[in-house]
């Protein structure tokens, strides 16, 4: 059985296609140029050994959540740039399965802190620092327990 469209429904449909493909595209467009410079930097900052001293400085911070140093550059992003932005920086690192799972739930939690104080600063007045305190510490309590559970 043969079901025929009417030439205006798949006029819309077409429209509507050709809609989605260029926001989309703007989308990536912009995703990219916020992603891209942070993957280019960690990936520079892997080559030139520097990641490596941030590295060892932070390991014994990060061991608390069964976290190799080099995370802390993760949380860092995603806290206070975005969550896009931690994406870019952890690709890079070759952290697993576990690991990744730790700072997504983290960085849930407490990401783009800056930007969101922001807005709390506006509907909630006097409230920013008590708010953003508390989201980083769930994230960190969190990712604590979570640590002991996986």
């Amino acid at each position: 059985m043969v079901i025929s469209v009417g030439a205006s429904h798949k006029d819309k449909l077409v429209h509507a296609l050709i809609e989605s493909w260029n926001r989309t595209k703007e989308l990536f467009v912009v995703l990219l140029k916020s992603v891209f410079p942070y993957f280019i930097l960690t990936a520079i900052l892997k080559q030139t050994g520097l990641l490596d001293l941030v590295s060892m400085a932070m390991a014994p911070v990060m061991s608390l959540w069964d976290l190799p140093g080099e995370a802390s550059t993760v949380l860092v992003a995603g806290m206070l740039i975005s969550p896009y932005s931690a994406v870019a920086v952890l690709v890079p690192l070759n952290l697993d399965a576990v690991q990744i799972t730790m700072l997504g739930f983290m960085i849930s939690v407490a990401h783009s802190l800056p930007v969101e104080g922001a807005i709390i600063r506006e509907m909630l007045p006097g409230s920013f620092w008590s708010m953003t305190i508390l989201r980083v510490l769930l994230a960190l309590g969190g990712g604590w327990v979570l640590a002991q559970v996986l």
